[in-house]
This record gives structure tokens, sequence and C-alpha cells, in this order.
């Protein structure tokens, strides 16, 4: 899963990970896993409906084919998004 942070803030999305402003990460998931971002943002696996985003402040949006490559995402990205200032998402 690619994640770009396009906002003015930090986000940690664990112990270990921080997305700067303007930096993007790939994240090795299986369906099991879930990942919870600090700014309130949630992408998880359900059972019914695979990949499943929580995104209350309307933070993300999805990438589209030619957006894919401005954002320079990896082949072995099955996922993609982009972390935009609240109310901005999709």
């Amino acid at each position: 899963m690619f994640i770009f942070n396009e906002t003015s803030n930090e986000i940690k999305v664990s112990e270990r990970h921080k997305l700067q402003p303007n930096e993007f990460k790939v994240f090795d998931i299986v369906d099991t896993d879930t990942i919870e971002l600090d700014n309130d943002l949630k992408f998880m696996f359900g059972e019914t409906y695979g990949l499943e985003i929580e995104d209350i402040k309307s933070q993300v949006s999805e990438l589209g084919d030619e957006i894919l490559v401005k954002y320079e995402v990896p082949d072995e990205a099955e996922w993609a998004f982009v972390i935009v200032p609240v109310g901005k998402g999709d």
C-alpha cells in the first residue's frame, strides 16, 4: 500500500513509522492487517468488502491512473492513497 502525505503535518503511522509532509511510504501488508494513523485514519481489511477505509474527517484520496505516474507509485503497490488536508478527500 502506497501512502503519500500531502498535508503540512507529520503523520504518525506506528511507533517506528512517520510520514513527513510531501513524503510517501510503501507498506507491505497482508489481508489481515490494519494500519492506523494518528490523524484518525484507518486502513483495514474486512471479511466482506476487502480493503475498508475509516475516514471520518475526509482526508484520503485514492489515486487514479494518471496520478499514479505523477506520484511515481511503484508497480508493486496494489493500493495508492494520498492524505490531504481535512475536508479535501474523496
